[in-house]
């Protein structure tokens, strides 16, 4: 069977045998060379953007990203996971509207509304973080990562029985998200500073849907 599989298929599968092993390095190269053959290939660029983003290396995960989504610009998925990179590397204000363009896509999506709010959280801009968490819980009404998010940002606020009550609401429903919120400090401390340079930044700014 595997005999009849082109040098493409066969890079590929073994990548994803890498990936399985957790053996990103070999992954990346192996992907890396199937796309030298197929370099339209979206489901190669989707692995290796993960791969990248496994390895530690943002600006090639976004890189791979940008390609795949030239592939497919309205694939919720992967635009999910560009903001979700962008947030992640603290560049809140590029994921920003891309979140908002996958949720266009998928209205219902809890873990988008998550990430849009916290991209908002990120700016500062803690009310409209809320707006959002509240929004996507008149969809997702027992969203328990959207209820964790609007605690969150209600201890931020300095609201503090409002965050109590968003604790009960999680414990009513055995939701693990409540013991969670108990923990989170209660100032926003080194964890919220992105660990890249200033010339890595820049090259990630750059690297932005057209």
């Amino acid at each position: 069977m595997f005999e009849k599989l082109d040098d493409h298929e066969k890079l590929f599968l073994a990548a994803a045998v890498a990936i399985r092993k957790n053996d990103y390095e070999k992954a990346i190269a192996l992907l890396s060379s199937s796309l030298e053959k197929n370099p339209h290939d979206f489901e190669s660029l989707r692995l290796l953007a993960e791969c990248y983003d496994e390895f530690g290396d943002p600006i090639q995960a976004l890189i791979a990203l940008m390609e795949a989504q030239k592939l497919e610009p309205l694939n919720g998925q992967i635009l999910t996971y560009l903001g979700d990179l962008y947030s992640r590397l603290f560049l809140h204000e590029l994921a920003i509207p891309i979140l908002k363009k996958a949720l266009e896509l998928n209205e219902k999506n809890e873990e988008i509304f998550s990430r849009l709010a916290n991209s908002y959280f990120g700016l500062n801009n803690i009310n409209e973080a809320v707006k959002i968490c509240k929004e996507g819980l008149l969809i997702n009404p027992f969203s328990g990562i959207l209820r964790f998010s609007l605690g969150l940002y209600y201890l931020y606020l300095k609201n503090t029985q409002a965050a109590l009550n968003i604790v009960e609401e999680l414990k009513t429903n055995n939701d693990p998200h409540a013991d969670e919120l108990m923990r989170i400090p209660r100032k926003k401390k080194k964890w919220m500073n992105s660990n890249l340079n200033s010339k890595q930044r820049n090259t990630c700014k750059n690297l932005r849907i057209k």
